[in-house]
């Protein structure tokens, strides 16, 4: 299961301990996907990671066996830049060995952008499905990626493949 509330605020302790609390009785392979929180992917741009990274860390760590990979998802307007690369490339010295699964949601990202950093961390990049279409219900008329319809898969999933479905 994704966890989309820490997308929008790390969550308080009691909450995250609640949440594994209530897991109890579910078999022990059962884990959450953690959505890493807005501020570090769509704000910081994740840049500056020591600002952010270890408060979110620390609080989604009470998941304990229950945490499982850690969900980056980056706004379409994360294109592929030397300076955006760089910015990735710099996670490689503060996240922990854990497994990490990027979603791209810009077309200008190629495999060959992020081969030889994602083999060396076992990080994984999501395979998704995407439909532009805003939903009838919506008031938004442009699409929420930069990818074209259909299915995106760079080929890139080290010690697991993650797929999302969008729209």
């Amino acid at each position: 299961v994704e966890l989309n509330a820490s997308f929008y605020r790390t969550p308080a302790a009691k909450t995250v301990l609640g949440w594994k609390q209530r897991m109890s009785h579910l078999p022990e392979h059962f884990k959450f996907v953690i959505k890493m929180n807005q501020y570090a992917t769509h704000k910081k741009l994740l840049r500056d990671p020591e600002s952010w990274w270890p408060d979110f860390w620390e609080r989604m760590s009470l998941l304990g066996e229950r945490m499982g990979p850690i969900l980056i998802q980056l706004p379409p307007r994360f294109g592929y830049t030397e300076a955006n690369m760089e910015a990735i490339a710099t996670l490689e010295h503060v996240l922990p060995d854990h497994p990490f699964v990027f979603e791209f949601r810009h077309a200008s990202w190629k495999r060959s952008h992020l081969e030889d950093l994602f083999t060396r961390t076992g990080w994984t990049v999501a395979v998704t499905h995407v439909n532009n279409k805003p939903a009838s219900w919506t008031r938004r008329k442009d699409p929420w990626t930069k990818l074209d319809d259909g299915w995106s898969d760079m080929g890139i999933h080290n010690r697991f493949t993650y797929i999302r479905l969008h729209g």
